[in-house]
């Protein structure tokens, strides 16, 4: 990373307390971060231990729906009804891209919104079960379900 996509300022590399703002003691590793934070409000996490994103610079419309997307997806294959693997796969399947380049963590605004939609309406009681479980919630009810088997 070298130059924010959002306002052109540099990206660097810092303490993740520098964004989230604690004082613990603990490690939160390290964040890319645009270089006019907290105007500008861009950045990325890196993977435990390492200097590696966990995906692409996002501003905090972008953080959301990635967020969301994941917990529109991660049902799918955390509820048991295939692996992780396997649900990737699927889902680069619906969304017509290649499974190397299926990470919602380098996902745009539309795509994620896509993979919201897409998700929502998978229909499976584990899903449902799921989501309900571990967000408590079950609004915007699926429609259909399509792609995969039940395994009931």
């Amino acid at each position: 990373m070298s130059r924010c996509p959002y306002c052109g300022a540099e990206v660097v590399l810092k303490d993740a307390k520098y964004v989230y703002h604690t004082n613990k003691s603990e490690d939160w590793g390290k964040v890319w971060v645009c270089s006019n934070y907290p105007k500008c409000n861009a950045y990325v996490g890196c993977h435990k231990g390492t200097t590696l994103p966990l995906g692409r610079l996002a501003n905090t419309r972008l953080r959301t729906l990635k967020s969301e997307a994941h917990k529109q997806f991660d049902p799918i294959w955390k509820c048991g009804l295939m692996s992780r693997r396997e649900a990737y796969k699927w889902l680069a399947s619906m969304l017509r891209i290649d499974i190397n380049d299926c990470h919602i963590g380098m996902f745009d605004v539309k795509m994620c919104q896509k993979v919201i939609h897409l998700c929502k309406k998978q229909n499976n009681h584990l899903i449902n079960e799921y989501r309900e479980k571990e967000y408590g919630y079950s609004k915007d009810r699926p429609i259909f379900t399509r792609g995969y088997k039940n395994r009931n």
